[in-house]
């Protein structure tokens, strides 16, 4: 089968590290699989490239109009079977598509379509997509939920929940750990407490810095590193000097290194008030790194609904009381050994092949 994946982006995001691990699993099912990025920096060009996909870059960054005639033109060339498409504005792109292929949309977070913008519009345009696409795949039942019940899709029939897949290659750069390491400038035997988020408001970083500020009164030496950028960050800045805990933060910025920087955690945080499904999870899973993390969406759909580090969201008190039971080496034990148990859930191939069906019942 000839596959074109559509996709706003190929930079280190979620949605575009996942389309890695489908990509890399379809082409083991003998496909041919294309790729068509809209805008961004080419970040993930390489790994795509090493599976032996195919990615056209001629339509990065020009405006949107000449990008629908030009992907026109490239998907008369290339005559897929199936017209995949990820993210708001690639979603978008196909919809207006004129061809016989087979449209096909996976939706990868619990927002409306469009954030910043008037919910009606958000709406109609959702809906257009939706009226456009032959089948549409959410990355979750919290997903579908909250499409469903915020009024962004009508037709519940044409849903299909595909779970992630995790990414079994963990690859680990020895020196990049070494790096980070030294520019923590930390003594042996600190706690690290971590996170890998976007710093914006869905994140809710406050509440992290409240439960280390009080983690801190435990163990005045604990660091807690959070790695990533966002409109948030002087404001986080400011709150963490108010809290009195600035001196204990590393703000590491943006980094390719996931696998590396999971791996110095002690435990890893995730204290968002929503997730599509939450990448970093199945990332932290597969690092064997500890997780506490905030009870809401698709977070317990991936931990389990009795994970022992679920912490009630918004609440800093309960986090630092899961924070001051990481303390406990038996606790963290039965953190990992609940991880490990759902791993088998994010098979990659069972994933693959979950869309595979998708698309075998679409072209029926």
């Amino acid at each position: 089968m000839k596959i074109l994946h559509l996709i706003t982006t190929i930079e280190l995001g979620g949605a575009e590290k996942q389309l890695v691990v489908l990509t890399r699993q379809q082409k083991l099912m003998g496909h041919d699989v294309h790729i068509i990025p809209l805008k961004g920096k080419l970040e993930l060009l390489d790994e795509f490239a090493a599976q032996g996909c195919v990615v056209h870059v001629s339509a990065v960054g020009i405006n949107p109009p000449l990008q629908a005639v030009r992907i026109m033109k490239l998907q008369r060339l290339i005559k897929p079977e199936v017209i995949h498409a990820h993210l708001p504005r690639a979603e978008l792109i196909l919809s207006i598509l004129v061809t016989k292929s087979l449209k096909i949309v996976s939706k990868h977070n619990t927002e409306i379509f469009f954030p910043n913008r008037n919910k009606v519009v958000s709406r109609i345009m959702s809906k257009f997509v939706e009226f456009r696409s032959k089948e549409i795949i959410t990355i979750s039942n919290a997903v579908k939920r909250f499409l469903i019940q915020s009024g962004e899709l009508k037709d519940s029939k044409k849903l299909h929940v595909v779970l992630y897949g995790m990414n079994q290659e963990v690859r680990f750069d020895d020196e990049a750990k070494k790096k980070m390491f030294l520019e923590f400038g930390v003594p042996e035997g600190t706690k690290i407490f971590g996170t890998i988020s976007r710093l914006a408001p869905q994140k809710d970083l406050k509440t992290q810095l409240m439960a280390f500020n009080s983690y801190l009164q435990l163990n005045p030496n604990a660091l807690l590193v959070i790695i990533g950028e966002g409109p948030l960050q002087s404001e986080l800045e400011e709150e963490a000097k108010a809290l009195g805990c600035d001196e204990n933060i590393i703000w590491y910025g943006k980094t390719p290194y996931i696998a590396e920087a999971l791996q110095i955690f002690d435990v890893f945080l995730l204290s968002s008030l929503y997730e599509g499904l939450g990448l970093v999870l199945l990332e932290a899973i597969a690092n064997k790194v500890p997780i506490l993390a905030s009870n809401n969406s698709a977070i317990p759909e991936v931990l389990g609904n009795e994970f022992p580090g679920l912490f009630v969201t918004s609440n800093s008190e309960d986090l630092f009381s899961k924070m001051k039971q990481t303390d406990d080496k038996g606790f963290c034990l039965q953190l990992l050994n609940a991880q490990e148990a759902r791993e088998k859930i994010f098979e990659p191939s069972v994933m693959a092949r979950n869309i595979q069906a998708v698309y075998e019942g679409a072209l029926k």
